[in-house]
């Protein structure tokens, strides 16, 4: 910690003793290579950020040791700025995806069920952090242009955009979830 902010690489364990990641802060933001390692202690990964600017690109280890990409965050000064895709591990299709502006929800937040359905109470719907009605959320788009108008084919079922049968796990820190 520098002044009250991130200062110096930040580690993340698996369990005690297996090193899982290595992220570099200066000033409180990302800023240089992110690296992220198996089990072993072999590297299945990396990624750059400037300044808590760039592309979030996290791994995960099949159970056939083979690596694969399971999710994928827009980031903008520190924080999400885009979209948030989390990938099957077949890496043909996401299982659940949102929009965030400025770290706070911002868009249509959408997760598939393993029959490739929406789940229960999806699709939602977020306006600068704040949960809407779709009415809401489709007036909010003709005055906002930062906010997605519709899911484009990307998105949908069947392409980049259905649900995973194992859930990849997304990055932790002592065991907790990495929430979106």
């Amino acid at each position: 910690m520098k002044n009250g902010k991130k200062h110096g690489t930040e580690y993340d364990w698996i369990i005690p003793g297996v090193l899982a990641a290595a992220e570099p802060f200066v000033d409180g933001v990302c800023h240089g290579t992110v690296r992220q390692w198996n089990d072993q202690g072999r590297s299945i990964g990396t990624y750059r950020m400037v300044h808590g600017t760039g592309l979030d690109l996290w791994r995960q280890q099949r159970t056939n040791r083979s690596v694969c990409l399971s999710e994928v965050a827009y980031c903008k000064n520190g924080a999400f700025h885009g979209f948030i895709w989390r990938l099957e591990q077949n890496q043909t299709a996401v299982w659940s995806e949102c929009h965030c502006q400025n770290g706070l929800p911002h868009g249509i937040e959408r997760e598939w069920n393993p029959m490739r359905r929406l789940c229960r109470g999806y699709p939602k719907y977020h306006v600068l952090g704040n949960a809407v009605t779709k009415r809401q959320y489709l007036k909010a788009t003709t005055a906002d242009p930062t906010l997605p108008k519709k899911p484009t084919s990307a998105m949908m079922p069947g392409g980049i955009g259905s649900a995973s049968l194992t859930r990849p796990r997304i990055r932790t820190s002592a065991g907790a979830t990495r929430p979106m």
